[in-house]
């Protein structure tokens, strides 16, 4: 199969997202804790609304 289009890497990732990575696996934080840290906070600002 033949793609008409390149592949690129990834350049639009947030470089905030990348910054918080970074320091949640420095501090032995996982992706999945801080995915679940944020929902918590996105749920707790939905019930002040």
């Amino acid at each position: 199969m033949y793609l008409s289009t390149p592949i690129t890497p990834m350049k639009n990732l947030d470089e905030n997202w990348i910054q918080l990575m970074i320091a949640a696996r420095n501090m032995g934080v996982s992706k999945e804790e801080v995915l679940h840290f944020i929902r918590q906070l996105k749920k707790q600002n939905k019930s002040r609304l």
